[in-house]
């Protein structure tokens, strides 16, 4: 008679635990490097190996967070305020909040699935700026765009939330070639950023040359005041 099976376990929750455990790896190696950089202060070649290492952190961090951002489920957008949906990630130290907009701003949108949706903007960011949990931009589009991914509507007035442009841009070196992996690697993040904002009941714009996504939360004043206008 054969030995019992154990159960399958739910793909989700299965994702989540991989996830996770990536997580502690990336925060171990990461803390073993900032020791190592500390005692090779000095030495350039060192450092510079230090430095690759870093990068690699960075990518199991990404990764994590893909794999978090896959293992969700659609969500069931309501309307509700920002307070609302980001209050929890930034009381957990997930990310600090750098308010461009009103707090009590109404949105429809699942508030766990915005959570998400935003650890993976910050996760991504370079790993020189991961000493402290990035910074979160919270601001309103000034124009009318349209979802990168589904091309629907978005409204002036809609709110956006960016983790990643500004710190890219400002750490990227004038001239350094882009490496091949790390073009693999950014791709992987954008597709991952629109599967987590749609699954939270939002959509994807490029504010920024680079086609970098930002998570866009429909705005219920917005919206009305556009079907008002038909």
């Amino acid at each position: 008679m054969s030995a019992p099976q154990p159960a399958p376990r739910d793909a989700s929750a299965l994702a989540e635990s991989v996830a996770h455990e990536l997580n502690n790896i990336g925060a171990s190696l990461f803390g073993f490097v900032e020791l190592a950089a500390e005692a090779a202060s000095g030495r350039d070649g060192e450092a510079a190996w230090l430095g690759e290492i870093r990068v690699g952190v960075q990518r199991i961090a990404a990764l994590a967070a893909l794999l978090e951002a896959l293992a969700g489920t659609r969500g069931e957008p309501v309307a509700t305020t920002l307070s609302e949906c980001l209050k929890d990630g930034a009381a957990a130290g997930d990310y600090r909040l750098d308010w461009r907009c009103d707090a009590a701003t109404r949105v429809v949108a699942d508030a766990e699935h915005v959570r998400r949706a935003a650890k993976i903007l910050v996760r991504t960011a370079p790993v020189a700026t991961q000493t402290e949990p990035s910074a979160l931009v919270v601001a309103q589009l000034a124009d009318d765009a349209s979802c990168l991914t589904c091309g629907a509507p978005l409204r002036a007035g809609d709110v956006y939330m960016d983790g990643q442009v500004a710190i890219d841009r400002a750490a990227a070196a004038p001239g350094k070639p882009t490496r091949r992996a790390e073009t693999a690697l950014r791709r992987l993040v954008n597709d991952a950023s629109s599967h987590a904002a749609h699954l939270a009941g939002g959509h994807v714009c490029a504010l920024f040359g680079d086609g970098t996504p930002a998570l866009v939360l429909r705005a219920v004043a917005a919206h009305s005041s556009t079907s008002r206008g038909k």
